[in-house]
């Protein structure tokens, strides 16, 4: 079996109040199109994927698109709370990958 390890994205950290979405999109971009091209079986995704247990709608909408990414090229993704998350926010995201 092929895994990516990641960790630690913070998605919805701003920086000096200036919104880093862009930057986030790009960087999940190249994260997903890395798994593609490698052809791996899963991302393994190991904590703190939003900065705060309330990320704004925009920071979640990246990490969906992320993970419809993979959906159609069968790369399965564990996600594991870390301590900015919140575990059941992250177990909603389940429903996305529940087929592979």
């Amino acid at each position: 079996m092929r895994f990516l390890h990641t960790a630690d994205w913070h998605i919805g950290k701003p920086l000096r109040g200036r919104s880093r979405m862009d930057e986030y999109a790009a960087a999940l971009e190249e994260v997903a199109g890395t798994a593609i091209a490698a052809r791996v079986d899963a991302v393994l995704l190991a904590g703190d994927v939003f900065d705060s247990p309330a990320p704004p709608p925009e920071a979640e909408k990246l990490v969906y698109d992320f993970l419809a990414r993979l959906i159609p090229e069968r790369i399965a993704c564990v996600v594991i709370a870390g301590n900015h998350d919140h575990p059941r926010r992250l177990g909603a995201l389940s429903r996305l990958v529940e087929g592979l």
